[in-house]
């Protein structure tokens, strides 16, 4: 049997899960990953994993957000139709020279080379990690999974409930975590390497630098704490350039000037310079690992739905406990006041609850021991396990009639 896993962009958690799956099955399954980004150089690259990358012009106009508008949607939206032939050519291309049994399709966004796929004949599985939102796109993306996928798997019983019954066999599977231990001196070297005190409260907020990550109304909650000068906010992401690659620089310079149109790293960086908090760091891409191990708890605001939340997972792996938005996906990792907090969009909410952990360091240690207790649930063998059931059982239907049946 052999899997090809396709990612459009494939950053952040999707990512992430993408490389702990397949370092569980790669011992088992025949697989090629091709994960498709934007390069200057136009050749192949293939990192340690045997993981393919493969160049692609205008990657970021292949792939549509269905839950997010904003003008630079809007700019991608028009250019997704203006690419998509070249792009769906060269996706078909690719999967006739792998010629798999089945395509993996990695993400909700990725829904050119499902298309190509299906067309060609192959059997598709289908990733959703996104919850997809009450619009007039989203209803086109479900009926894209209805008609090109023979199974899908969504990351949470939310992002289940928002297919709407779209998808004809589907399985809810959270996603694995793979954690690794971090020492003391690791810890020690990261505080001293940012500048904080041992006796330092060390807020996290670890995500895609975004403002449907909360990092805007972080800020807001940061200005309320201000008068604690020990709480420290630390503001883990991608946080340089916004611009994403030297040929689009004409339509940022558009945005920029002739619409009033800012990137969310130029907005977000602003709305922290205008907070009267001063004990904040921008840290750009950091160990995940390193980074949740150092801190006293970790944050997700979210303003827009999760799919899941890896964060959540990632943090109770390393018995620290999270404080998120009261929304479906997180209600299913957190039990209020048990590993963490689930609280409304209110700054005041917020503040009481960073500031009353901050005061009780006990508690704060007994609600991380707790989400440590339920980690269980997001171990990568079982999960690797679950995915090839399905995988056997696509097999099986695909070659129903056929002496050959391909197991694993």
């Amino acid at each position: 049997m052999k899997i090809l896993f396709i990612d459009l962009g494939c950053q952040g958690g999707a990512k992430v899960s993408l490389n702990t799956l397949i370092s569980s099955l790669s011992s088992d399954i025949d697989y090629q990953c091709c994960l498709f980004r934007t390069c200057e150089k136009p050749q192949h690259t293939e990192d340690e994993a045997g993981v393919t990358y493969v160049p692609i012009r205008a990657l970021g106009n292949s792939t549509l957000d269905p839950a997010r508008w904003n003008i630079h949607w809007i700019v991608n939206f028009i250019k997704f139709f203006l690419y998509f032939p070249w792009h769906f050519m060269r996706i078909a291309y690719l999967i006739k020279k792998y010629n798999p049994t089945i395509v993996h399709i990695n993400n909700l966004q990725s829904i050119t080379p499902a298309i190509a796929a299906k067309l060609m004949g192959y059997a598709v599985v289908w990733h959703n990690r996104d919850c997809l939102a009450d619009n007039w796109l989203s209803k086109i993306y479900r009926c894209i999974i209805y008609l090109c996928s023979d199974h899908v798997i969504a990351v949470s019983n939310a992002a289940a409930e928002s297919l709407k019954g779209c998808a004809k066999s589907l399985t809810v599977m959270y996603n694995s975590v793979s954690i690794n231990p971090v020492d003391a001196n690791a810890m020690d070297y990261f505080r001293t390497y940012h500048r904080l005190n041992a006796d330092d409260f060390c807020v996290l907020l670890l995500g895609n630098f975004s403002i449907p990550k909360g990092y805007i109304f972080a800020s807001e909650i940061a200005n309320k704490t201000k008068d604690y000068p020990t709480i420290h906010y630390l503001l883990a992401g991608k946080c340089d350039d916004p611009v994403p690659h030297s040929r689009n620089k004409w339509i940022w310079f558009i945005l920029e000037r002739c619409i009033g149109y800012h990137a969310d790293v130029a907005r977000i960086k602003e709305a922290w310079e205008k907070c009267d908090c001063e004990q904040y760091r921008f840290l750009g891409v950091v160990d995940a690992d390193v980074a949740i191990a150092a801190s006293d708890v970790v944050i997700c605001p979210n303003i827009k739905t999760e799919g899941m939340g890896r964060t959540i997972c990632e943090a109770a792996g390393h018995g620290k406990p999270v404080l998120a938005s009261d929304m479906p996906s997180f209600e299913e990792l957190i039990t209020n006041g048990i590993n963490g907090y689930l609280l409304k969009r209110d700054v005041l909410s917020w503040t009481s609850a960073i500031i009353d952990l901050y005061k009780n360091s006990n508690k704060c240690r007994s609600l991380g021991e707790r989400g440590l207790a339920k980690f269980e649930q997001y171990d990568p063998d079982a999960y690797a396990k679950k995915i090839k059931i399905i995988y056997n059982d696509i097999c099986i239907k695909k070659n129903k009639g056929h002496s050959a049946i391909c197991r694993i």
